[in-house]
């Protein structure tokens, strides 16, 4: 064996070949011609420019455009081997931001797409447990995602009462919690709503939609993007092994996101849900009163969007028994969903224990299905809507 990969294997961290010791000294190898054939590339892109620039003024005009070319094709070549060497073989995935700008992407765009649409609104629960695609294959609809992590479905649903162009579907992932919630003036999609609806906002169209163009085109494809990832870590692909951080969750393009939940801390998870359910019982109260007041308030926009032609289907998305226990002994279905819920708020409603179909599944985490079942979750939901007809 060559004593240069005997030495790499011997190296100390502190050595100056920017290498991590590793015992395969023909990985090692690889990873060298990898890179002395990069910065090899390098220095010769550099070479070339730094003799451009004299001569007569046409060689002058002809070597710039020389050097932007080589400008774009050495962004093109990191883009490479960040891509294609490191990050892919890491196993990072590419993740949109799921911030306000995605979601007033989301929302023009559902301005737009007018009776053949359908649009999902309310909490991660609806978020991370509807498949968009399988309804737009099942329905020939195009599907808005609009629930907001962390929030309740009301502002939101206010919103697109108002507005005169939403006549299609509307599906509301609402539970009992939602019309006792104390943190409903503080709701994100009230901040959000007040951006879209911004005095700024029409100056900012035609540069949004750029942007969001960008964006996809960034969160669709690179997975230098992926989120957990410091940006000083994305210079050292090749020797850093702890240079991708994999979150369990993935916000895709279109905002529906995915929970692979084997790459969660469950035991971590499993104490999440024992403080959401003590959560449930501090967080949330309200009388009766207060209750009916807030079904009769949603039902006074469910017949707007009503008399425009559209359709409003509230939807109780399944919880783990755990969760729904401690919901259960906060507000009863008998009493609250089945009692006042159905009989005031004007329009269809299923709730999963109605429905054997829609309970026959795991949440670890107590409240959200992973991305492996969320297809046939919605599957199953399409058909308990298709026998509400």
């Amino acid at each position: 064996m060559p004593s240069s990969i005997s030495n790499f294997r011997a190296c100390p961290k502190s050595a100056l070949l920017p290498l991590h010791c590793v015992k395969n000294g023909s990985k090692i190898l690889m990873y060298w011609r990898v890179h002395s054939g990069f910065f090899t590339i390098f220095a010769l892109l550099i070479s070339k420019i730094s003799t451009l620039g004299t001569g007569p003024r046409k060689k002058m005009n002809r070597d710039w455009g020389i050097c932007y070319a080589l400008a774009i094709s050495l962004f093109l070549l990191i883009v490479a081997v960040w891509e294609g060497t490191a990050i892919h073989q890491k196993g990072a995935q590419s993740t949109a931001i799921d911030n306000a700008n995605l979601w007033i992407q989301a929302r023009e765009k559902a301005k737009l797409v007018g009776k053949h649409s359908t649009i999902v609104i309310g909490s991660s629960r609806a978020q991370l447990g509807t498949h968009l695609k399988t309804i737009e294959a099942a329905t020939k609809h195009r599907v808005t995602q609009l629930a907001i992590d962390g929030s309740v479905f009301f502002y939101v649903l206010q919103d697109l009462a108002d507005d005169p162009s939403i006549n299609g579907t509307v599906i509301v992932d609402a539970s009992l919690t939602d019309f006792f919630s104390r943190a409903a003036s503080v709701d994100k999609s009230r901040e959000w709503l007040a951006l879209y609806h911004g005095p700024h906002q029409k100056n900012q169209f035609y540069y949004q939609r750029s942007e969001g163009v960008l964006d996809f085109l960034l969160s669709d494809y690179l997975r230098a993007r992926t989120m957990g990832i410091k940006p000083y870590r994305h210079g050292w692909p090749f020797w850093d092994q702890k240079a991708v951080h994999n979150d369990y969750l993935r916000t895709l393009p279109n905002r529906e996101k995915q929970a692979d939940f084997t790459k969660a801390n469950l035991h971590e998870l499993s104490l999440n849900q024992i403080k959401m359910a003590e959560m449930l019982k501090k967080e949330y109260g309200g009388q009766s009163w207060q209750f009916l007041n807030r079904v009769q308030e949603a039902a006074r926009l469910v017949k707007k969007i009503q008399a425009r032609g559209g359709r409003v289907i509230f939807v109780h998305y399944p919880v783990s028994d755990e969760i729904y226990a401690f919901e259960e002994q906060l507000y009863p279905k008998m009493v609250y969903w089945d009692g006042v819920l159905k009989k005031n708020i004007g329009t269809e409603t299923i709730h999963f224990k109605d429905y054997l179909a829609l309970s026959d599944f795991e949440f670890p985490d107590g409240t959200h299905l992973d991305y492996r079942d969320t297809e046939r979750f919605t599957q199953c939901l399409l058909e308990v809507i298709s026998s509400l007809n």
